[in-house]
């Protein structure tokens, strides 16, 4: 199976890494303010009672948290590499 476009863009990146920086995307949490939005708009998305403004907003977020979640992934693979 041939790499993704993503993992091909990604993995690079990750290689350059510095720990410091590594551990920086690893520690990054969203803001308590960002998570409240989350929930109410997860708890509206759920109830299907959201506004089409605030269903786009959802779905970036959801999009986002994604992209955010595959970069600390690739984050993981460069630390338990530079570890062995």
């Amino acid at each position: 199976m041939s790499p993704s476009l993503l993992d091909l863009l990604l993995d690079p990146l990750a290689q350059s890494f510095t720990e410091r920086q590594a551990a920086q995307i690893l520690d990054w949490k969203l803001q308590p303010e960002q998570e409240e939005r989350l929930a109410y708009l997860r708890h509206g998305a759920n109830e299907g009672n959201l506004t089409n403004d605030e269903a786009e907003e959802y779905q970036r977020l959801i999009e986002d948290l994604d992209l955010i979640a595959i970069i600390r992934a690739k984050t993981l693979q460069f630390l338990s590499k530079t570890a062995a």
